[in-house]
């Protein structure tokens, strides 16, 4: 019966601040993703992300091509392609699959992770800042698209912008210390 009560010991605020972030939470809340409408198909990709993790790229690359054939505008499909490309060194063919996953499922938070970290490690830098703004436009309370905007931002002089998205990631995350990061963007 006790466990059932309310904390007395938090000021009032702080249990209405607790709470309209839950309440934000659930709103923001997506349903985990399906990966196909046939069974074939999400349990081929479920294979295929194994095959990937476990670098047999070039069975991954077979089972991908066989899941094309039955479901070709797959987000998960190019997402996945744009890793194995990614994984072969084929810049352009990852690009090229996390931008369709993207048109396909623009709140897909890992397929634009990935496509962020693949322009600015070829040098695009605006390239990738766009990415991570088109990501939060889906995702605005996505702690890691967050902390690349800041990141990104502070690698481009833009300090004031990577301190907005440090302090951010803050409020998302108090426990990982970003605090240290906006004082380390101010600089």
């Amino acid at each position: 019966m006790r466990d059932s009560l309310p904390d007395m010991s938090k000021s009032r605020k702080a249990r209405r601040l607790e709470a309209k972030q839950r309440s934000r939470q659930a709103s923001n809340a997506r349903p985990a993703p399906t990966l196909s409408r046939f069974p074939q198909v999400a349990n081929g990709l479920a294979a295929a992300q194994q095959l990937l993790s476990g670098n047999r790229l070039t069975e991954a690359g077979q089972l991908l091509d066989q899941m094309r054939a039955i479901e070709p505008d797959n987000a998960e499909l190019h997402h996945l392609t744009g890793v194995l490309a990614d994984s072969t060194g084929n810049d352009a063919a990852a690009i090229d699959s996390f931008n369709r996953c993207l048109s396909l499922a623009p709140h897909n938070t890992a397929a634009t992770v990935r496509l962020a970290q693949k322009l600015s490690g070829l040098g695009d830098l605006p390239g990738a800042l766009v990415a991570i703004r088109n990501g939060l436009k889906h995702n605005p309370d996505d702690p890691q698209l967050h902390h690349l905007a800041g990141q990104l931002l502070q690698a481009m002089n833009q300090n004031e912008d990577a301190a907005r998205h440090y302090t951010r990631l803050a409020e998302l995350r108090p426990q990982h210390g970003a605090y240290e990061l906006v004082g380390d963007a101010a600089i």
